[in-house]
């Protein structure tokens, strides 16, 4: 006997042999089968079965089905129960139905199963429902070719093509079995499933689907599926008109108003909805979606007392409780019952604690009420229930974080990162309480630990790069800054609001390039964010900080009255978040009488009692940062004041240690009041204490060097210039130091090399051309000598 396996051509346009049907090919034995076993007509269904099948109601036909099914021989009502198992995925129930009729075949009952073709399709559907399409599809190969008008036949190899993931395969099975079977209104929906679902032919799916509910109007999943096809072609009269027709046909169903309902309130017809939702719950009142959905409307007509009612009694009725109880949650906060609110968010948490919604919104709302304790107790339950939960884990270190136990915030933060390896939040949580702590450089590995997760994140490479700025290191700082610009420019529009914006953006590079040194740079940057944001509240801002970098780039008396001029445009609460900005400038270029008269007013407006002023000491006032009094050593010490200046050096100390925050800034400013005292000794160990702290602490390199050139070692002072231009290629200090020791060292060409970058780098220096002109005196020409002496004298003019 022969056998040849079943071939598809119709759906795909593949003929490969001569087909008897269409391209559809049953090939088999030449063999009788047993009388009753194949349908000609219709599916072999009595008129009611069959209006359970058209209507999707697989559920009731199981239970009818398995009581009158003929337990010695597998007759067409068995072959429908063990569809209704499969679609229902009952696989344990269906393989027992399969199993009692082999145990019956073994028993000598019935007829041959290699012939019974109501067999074989029961034995195909327990194979598809237990996922073992190779068998499924070995079975339908054995059916005899006499079968082929048979509808369920058909219908079988259209399920297993669907497993298959062959849909045009199934279609055109499907297509075959309604043919047979016009009556086959099922059959019609799986074709428009087919089409809608896998080769998104809508217009095909809704021809379909409005057959099978020509056929059967009261198939309620055709009904959805229409009028959603409709909807997203915004075809609403059509779903209105769908969806009446389901009334009409089936008015006992709630269902079928509250689709309708669905429809009206994308239109904004709300009393119309609300009509249809209640003749829903006329009909079935314990319907919790029907509740939401008038709890919906009423929240949007401004009705919040009648929503939440509404809200409470879908609570009631559903099966979701804790997601309902969300809901009621956001209800209740729009209404201004805040504490209600909170108490719904935590009965939706103690009903599911990985309702993750619910313990986000708890912590949001308790931490912006002030709720912290009661809000890390309630975290503290659910990471007990559920302790490898890494977003509990995380909404838990918020909570601690906003209750200001930061160690503890940072732990559970870890926990978190370690439970989820791929979720850069954690890091960049941690990264943001490092900064508080001033731990700059923990700070920085968190966030190139999250950068290393998510590359595409712009908020965490300019925050890296402000840690790395912290740090002194410059070069790290800029590709941090450059980068995130890069990435902002490539998938973001010029003009998007997302922070941080293109020109915040370019303002933190700008300000990056100022605190570098690099002040032309800075000044250009700042030229492009002016013209950028000129329209904005930052605009006078972004004026101010331009002329900070003009103000050092030019060092010009002209240039400072501009910063003056500039930083009095401020508004008030502006000009004073600047003040500390404004000074920093000033002594930059030198202006020490103006920076310690702002200093003075810093101290006064904090205590009027215990205003620094240029006597025996500083004043010990613990409530400003370090870099405050290092301002007010610099500027002692630009005014000759050294115990003064030595003073406010140690007290900016003081307060790093108090606060357990070494500040090498403020240890390497103490080195430099030392050493203008002529205390090498002590110089030195301050500043190497600065690098102990910081390696990259350029200005304290180039105070060794400083001590090595007193000490007549130029050597040492050129590997010291060295180290401080490896870290900042831009620092003039370090420019000078290096020339200087070239010059010691009989260098010349050296020397004018340095002194010439120098001058290129920062024109408006005088020094450096002061310095550029005492090696050109030596070996320059007499045209370069006149250049340098005019130029200095523009300088000096300027000045």
């Amino acid at each position: 006997m022969k056998t040849v396996p079943i071939l598809i051509g119709l759906a795909l346009g593949v003929t490969l042999f001569s087909c008897p049907l269409n391209g559809l090919c049953l090939a088999a034995p030449i063999s009788t089968v047993p009388k009753g076993q194949i349908y000609t007509k219709g599916l072999g269904l009595n008129a009611f079965d069959l209006h359970l099948v058209n209507q999707g109601r697989f559920a009731e036909l199981t239970d009818k089905l398995s009581t009158q099914i003929d337990s010695s021989q597998a007759n067409r009502d068995a072959a429908w129960l063990a569809f209704a198992y499969l679609y229902l995925q009952k696989c344990e129930d269906l393989n027992k139905l399969a199993n009692s009729y082999n145990s019956a075949n073994a028993a000598g009952a019935g007829t041959s199963t290699s012939k019974d073709i109501n067999m074989i399709l029961i034995k195909t559907f327990a194979c598809l429902c237990d996922k073992k399409l190779d068998l499924a599809e070995k079975q339908l190969q054995s059916i005899p070719a006499e079968a082929m008008n048979d509808v369920f036949v058909n219908y079988a190899f259209a399920t297993l093509s669907g497993k298959q993931g062959k849909p045009q395969v199934a279609i055109a099975y499907t297509k075959r079995a309604v043919e047979l079977a016009p009556d086959f209104a099922w059959g019609y929906r799986t074709i428009a499933f087919l089409q809608e679902r896998w080769l998104h032919q809508y217009k095909d799916a809704e021809t379909n689907y409005s057959k099978a509910l020509a056929i059967e109007p009261k198939l309620i999943e055709a009904t959805a599926a229409l009028i959603n096809l409709h909807l997203a072609n915004s075809e609403y009269d059509d779903a209105v008109a769908v969806a009446q027709s389901a009334i009409t046909h089936n008015p006992r169903n709630s269902d079928n108003y509250r689709r309708l309902a669905d429809i009206y309130i994308q239109q904004w017809r709300l009393k119309e909805a609300t009509q249809q939702l209640r003749k829903a719950i006329a009909i079935d009142s314990q319907n919790s979606q029907i509740y939401r959905q008038l709890a919906f409307i009423l929240n949007k007509e401004g009705d919040l007392k009648a929503a939440i009612d509404e809200q409470k009694k879908a609570i009631t009725y559903s099966k979701d409780k804790s997601a309902d109880l969300v809901t009621l949650a956001s209800l209740e906060l729009a209404a201004g019952q805040q504490n209600e609110a909170i108490d719904s968010l935590k009965e939706a948490i103690d009903l599911n604690p990985e309702n993750m919604l619910a313990i986000s919104e708890l912590t949001r709302l308790s931490i912006q009420t002030g709720k912290f304790d009661q809000l890390v107790s309630e975290l503290n339950k659910c990471a007990a229930k559920l302790p490898k939960n890494a977003l509990i884990k995380l909404r838990l270190g918020d909570a601690l974080a906003a209750a200001l136990q930061t160690d503890k915030a940072i732990e559970s933060y870890k926990d978190a990162a370690n439970l989820n390896a791929n979720d850069p939040d954690p890091h960049t949580k941690i990264a943001a309480l490092l900064i508080a702590k001033k731990d700059y450089e923990a700070a920085a590995k968190e966030y190139t630990h999250s950068l290393n997760i998510n590359s595409n994140s712009a908020p965490n490479l300019v925050a890296l790069g402000c840690c790395e700025a912290e740090l002194d290191d410059y070069l790290k700082a800029e590709a941090a800054f450059v980068t995130a610009l890069a990435l902002h420019q490539l998938t973001l529009p010029a003009d998007s609001t997302v922070p941080p914006t293109r020109v915040e953006v370019i303002r933190g590079l700008a300000a990056l390039l100022y605190k570098e040194g690099r002040y032309a740079d800075a000044a250009a940057q700042f030229i492009a964010v002016s013209e950028m944001d000129k329209n904005s509240a930052n605009a006078n801002l972004n004026k101010f900080m331009g002329a900070q970098a003009n103000a050092l780039r030019d060092l010009s008396k002209e240039s400072f009255n501009q910063l003056a001029e500039a930083y009095n445009s401020l508004p008030a609460d502006e000009k004073n978040s600047q003040k500390i900005n404004y000074i920093d400038t000033l002594l930059r270029g030198k202006h020490f009488d103006e920076a310690l008269s702002l200093l003075v007013e810093i101290a006064q407006s904090d205590n009027p009692d215990h205003a620094p002023i240029p006597s025996a000491s500083a004043p010990a006032i613990n409530t400003h940062e370090p870099f405050y009094y290092i301002c007010l050593s610099q500027a002692y010490l630009g005014k000759g004041n050294i115990d003064q200046a030595v003073t406010a050096a140690k007290q900016a100390i003081a307060i790093c240690d108090k606060e357990n925050s070494p500040h090498s800034d403020a240890y390497c400013q103490l080195a430099q009041v030392l050493f203008a005292k002529s205390d090498l000794s002590a110089a030195e160990e301050n500043a190497n204490k600065a690098i102990g702290i910081n390696s990259k602490a350029f200005r304290a390199y180039v105070l060794l060097g400083n001590m090595a050139m007193k000490r007549k070692q130029p050597k040492l002072a050129v590997e010291a210039a060295n180290k401080a231009l490896e870290i900042n290629p831009y620092y003039i200090d370090a420019y000078l130091l290096l020339g200087n020791a070239q010059l010691a060292q009989a260098d010349l060409k050296a020397a004018l090399s340095t002194y010439n970058k120098a001058a290129d780098l920062y024109p408006g220096l005088l020094q450096t051309h002061e310095s550029l002109l005492a090696v050109l005196n030596k070996i320059g020409t007499r045209e370069e000598i006149s250049k340098e002496q005019s130029i200095i004298a523009s300088l000096k003019s300027k000045q």
